[in-house]
């Protein structure tokens, strides 16, 4: 992962100024930055969810799990998203990360056959939406 400076709200040409921080996995998925904490879904081999520090360097992984897919954020709670063996499974947070509802929550009664797809995170004050690939569009209750 890099990081490259703005300089009058223009990227910089200086190589000298990028950062480079390698990740603990094999791929970056996306990025969340709640106001607060910048988290990243990372799949792969030592990836999941993670928590990254104001400069890109690992803080914790969070929650370790090969089939990262995304994470999302409002004002209170987080979702992040993954997939294992076609199952998908949400993770419900806090913003600081801590968990809700108990241990992340398997869905099996939803399997994707499309796994390698973009899988995307909608949130609002009581809901998730989630693009599950070929098994359509899902809703999650958060107020349950």
């Amino acid at each position: 992962m890099y990081t490259v400076p703005l300089t009058d709200g223009m990227f910089t040409n200086n190589p000298d100024a990028i950062k480079s921080n390698n990740l603990p996995s094999l791929s970056a998925k996306n990025l969340n930055f709640n106001g607060t904490n910048i988290w990243l879904a990372s799949s792969g081999t030592n990836g999941g969810l993670i928590k990254l520090n104001d400069d890109f360097s690992l803080n914790s992984n969070v929650q370790a799990v090969t089939g990262a897919k995304y994470v999302v954020s409002n004002p209170t709670n987080q979702v992040f998203l993954s997939l294992a063996n076609g199952t998908p499974s949400l993770r419900f947070a806090d913003n600081a990360g801590n968990l809700l509802f108990g241990a992340a929550k398997s869905f099996s009664s939803i399997n994707l056959n499309v796994t390698d797809g973009k899988n995307t995170l909608a949130l609002e004050s009581d809901y998730v939406y989630a693009a599950l690939s070929d098994a359509g569009v899902a809703k999650f209750d958060l107020s349950n």
